[in-house]
């Protein structure tokens, strides 16, 4: 094989000078394409995280909502069920006092009846015991 000095200089100039137009022409443009690229598919994954973040934090605040609503409710139904054993304790009371009152007026019913029948048999057997007596004794009238 003939090899020149000449020939191989050229080689590596020639060799050298596509290097820089494959470089110039394809491998910067191509690496500028995959940088834009990798850019995009990072942007996409930061948004993808950012809205599965967002709905996780939503789905926090809903759940956040519906106890707090559910504690309200539960609060609500326990100043529903104070405000009426209020007011059943305040019929109550007003029942028992309507109770003492017909009590006393049974009672004093009671004591005028008691009153009044001691009363009538008094009477009564003041009666019997002056008809028995005129049977016995009798008075001369007749």
């Amino acid at each position: 094989m003939n090899f020149k000095l000449s020939d191989l200089i050229w080689t590596v100039i020639l060799f050298g000078l596509f290097i820089l137009v494959v470089n110039g022409l394809l491998i910067k443009p191509m690496l500028k394409f995959m940088d834009a690229r990798r850019e995009r598919i990072d942007r996409a994954r930061a948004m993808k995280l950012e809205r599965e973040e967002n709905e996780k934090l939503a789905a926090a605040e809903g759940a956040r909502l519906a106890e707090e609503t559910e504690r309200l409710r539960r609060e609500e139904e326990r100043k529903a069920l104070l405000k009426a054993s209020e007011e059943a304790k305040e019929e109550l009371r007003l029942f028992q006092a309507e109770l003492a009152s017909r009590e006393k007026e049974a009672a004093a019913g009671l004591e005028a009846l008691s009153a009044e029948t001691d009363e009538k048999l008094l009477s009564e057997m003041d009666g019997m015991i002056e008809a028995f007596t005129n049977k016995l004794i009798p008075t001369g009238q007749g």
